[in-house]
Parts: C-alpha cells; sequence; structure tokens
C-alpha cells in the first residue's frame, strides 16, 4: 500500500470515532482538504512527510472532529469532542448490561432447572449487573487517563476504547444487508422444509411457523436495508422484531432440545431414528443438549435487546437532526470494501 494513503487512512479512522454516525461526507471533506494542504508544503507533490506535517497541522482527531461537526459546547466534567464517542460507548455497555439482565430473566431459572441449581438465577443476574456497572465506571473514570502521547495517525487507548461505540452505531452497508437477505432467507425455508420437520419434538413444533415467519421478516427487512439503505421506518420495524423475538423465547425456554429425531442414513436409504432412547440411556448428554438450547435462547435474548438498544438510539439521534419517517440511501461502508480499498491504496469508499 502507497505510505501516503496509509497515513491518511489511519488518522481519518481516529477522526471517523469523534463524528456523529453517517459522517462519511465530512471524512471526504477533511481527507481533501488534507491532500490540498499537504500538496501545499509538498510544492506540488504529496509526499508521505507533507501528509504527516499537514495532519500536524490540522490538528488532533478529536478537535477536528468536534471543529467539522459543529457539535458545539457541553456543561460538565467531560470534554466537548469526548461527549459524542461517549455517550455512544455508554449506550453499546449499557445495551449489553440491559440484555444480559433480560436473558437473565428469561432464560436464567430454565438454566437453573436443567442444572439443578436453584441459585444459578441469581448469580447470573448479580454478574450482569456488576459485570455493566464495572464497565461503565471503566469508561468515565478512564476517560481522561487512557490518552497516550505517540504519532497523529496512531490510536491511543482512548481512541481504542471510544470505538467499542463506532461501529454498531454506523448504517449496514448493502453487502452485510444483502448477506443477511439471503442467509435468513435460507433460514426460513429450512426450519419449514419437509426434510426437517418431522425431527421436531412436538413441544416445539407448536413454534416453528412464528420462527419461519420472523425469519421472513427479517429477511425482508434486510432485503429493504438493502434497497433504501438505513431510516427511522425501518430501525422501528427492527425494534418490533426484535420484541418479538424476546417474546418467542420466553415461550421456548421450557420446550427442551428442540429435536427429538435424526436422519440415519445406511445401505442406501435414509431413515428416522429417535434421540429419546439415547437420551434416556444417557441423561448427562440431555442436560448438555438443554443448556447449549438455552445458552442459545439466551444469546437471542441479549442480541435482541442490544439491537433494540441501538435502532432506539439511532432514531433519537435522527430525529434530533431533523431526519423524518423515511428517507433513501443512508448505507455505510462495507468492512470488506474498505479492508481492499486500503490495501491498494484507494481513498475511502
Amino acid at each position: 500500500m502507497d505510505r501516503t494513503e496509509d497515513l491518511i487512512w489511519d488518522y481519518l479512522e481516529r477522526v471517523r470515532i469523534y463524528l456523529p454516525i453517517g459522517s462519511d461526507d465530512l471524512l471526504r471533506e477533511i481527507r481533501t482538504h488534507l491532500l490540498e494542504a499537504a500538496e501545499d508544503i509538498g510544492r506540488g507533490q504529496v509526499t508521505p512527510g507533507a501528509v504527516m506535517l499537514a495532519i500536524e497541522q490540522l490538528g488532533d482527531p478529536k478537535t477536528v472532529a468536534n471543529e467539522y461537526a459543529g457539535t458545539g459546547r457541553t456543561k460538565g466534567p467531560v470534554p466537548v469532542e469526548l461527549v459524542t464517542p461517549l455517550v455512544r460507548s455508554v449506550l453499546v455497555v449499557a445495551g449489553i448490561g440491559v440484555g444480559l439482565i433480560t436473558a437473565s430473566l428469561l432464560v436464567g431459572p430454565a438454566i437453573a432447572a436443567a442444572l439443578g441449581e436453584a441459585q444459578g438465577i441469581a448469580v447470573s443476574v448479580l454478574t450482569s449487573v456488576a459485570l455493566g456497572l464495572c464497565m461503565l465506571v471503566a469508561l468515565v473514570i478512564g476517560v481522561h487517563v487512557l490518552e497516550s502521547k505517540g504519532l497523529p495517525t496512531e490510536k491511543t487507548v482512548l481512541d481504542m476504547v471510544l470505538d467499542v461505540g463506532t461501529g454498531p452505531f454506523q448504517p449496514p452497508s448493502r453487502l452485510s444487508a444483502s448477506v443477511a437477505t439471503v442467509m435468513l432467507g435460507i433460514g426460513a425455508i429450512l426450519v419449514v422444509h419437509p426434510s426437517v420437520m418431522p425431527l421436531y419434538s412436538a413441544e416445539f413444533r407448536v413454534f416453528v411457523p412464528a420462527i419461519a415467519v420472523l425469519l421472513l421478516l427479517a429477511a425482508v427487512l434486510s432485503l429493504a436495508l438493502t434497497a433504501f439503505g438505513e431510516n427511522n421506518l425501518l430501525l422501528v420495524v427492527n425494534v418490533v422484531l426484535s420484541a418479538v423475538w424476546i417474546w418467542l423465547v420466553s415461550q421456548l425456554v421450557y420446550t427442551g432440545w428442540p429435536t427429538t429425531y435424526a436422519w440415519a442414513c445406511e445401505d442406501g436409504g435414509c431413515h428416522l431414528v429417535s434421540i429419546s432412547e439415547v437420551l434416556a440411556e444417557n441423561p448427562p448428554l440431555g442436560t448438555v443438549l438443554d443448556v447449549i438450547w438455552l445458552a442459545a435462547l439466551f444469546l437471542v435474548v441479549v442480541l435482541s435487546v442490544w439491537e433494540t438498544n441501538v435502532a432506539i438510539s439511532k432514531v433519537v439521534y435522527y430525529l434530533h437532526i431533523g431526519r423524518g419517517l423515511w428517507w433513501t440511501g443512508t448505507w455505510g461502508c462495507s468492512w470488506l470494501l474498505a479492508w481492499i480499498a486500503r490495501r491498494r491504496g484507494l481513498p475511502p469508499p
């Protein structure tokens, strides 16, 4: 990769951390100004040395982001340039904490019952609360002491901490939305496929149509994101779908492992084999499978709560900057395309 473009990429990545979501236009503007300054310094040539001097003149990424984004001033102990990334990071941590607590309340009792430990739910909830509080305290206390002095293109420890809130709040790229559309569509087909339906237990089979519909709706949502980009209407739909997933998990926690049969193929043919007998002969295996299933449900709740938290935060932000319910053209940058562009020494897509 060209050293000049590498320096610019590293600097812009630091600036991005302190910009509001959807600020790709500002990054392009900053890049243009940076190149113009480097060209003036290099007397018509953009060299790595000229770029470094231009970066030094442009200033600290936090200050540059605040100047270009026009975020204004704030009261309190937190510097103005840190407010935007700190709020995002706190929201991400809080979303994870709330997700863990919600999952503990919904799935924890079933896990405790499967393991035969009544105190499991209490320990799980207390651990989730303690973890969330520790992460929040670490963010607030460490915000003034994590700075390190280095090159303007090198991320400080503070940058890396605050970068936690950058990725989740970026709009999805067309590539990631397209992949999600395909994967969710395939999942919706597989769960109701004639060869899969006989495998389910009677308790779980009742919920299969609802699962298929939710997967199909999620695929349609991803398709809409691919075609139109992110907007408030699609974010609200995402919140509703996440809430339905959480409700569905609350109904699935006591169904047990979802399958009672498996396909066995031998002598050129396939037939159903009951796994109930195997589990009856080996109770620990049944417990392991139940815990695996409950762990998967636990993860679904955490992700759904986290998605809800991020989506609601985005809606509030978009309304704050004057966006309505529907607009088109807001996509993020695919990490794959960004990686390819960087490897080839191209400007950020």
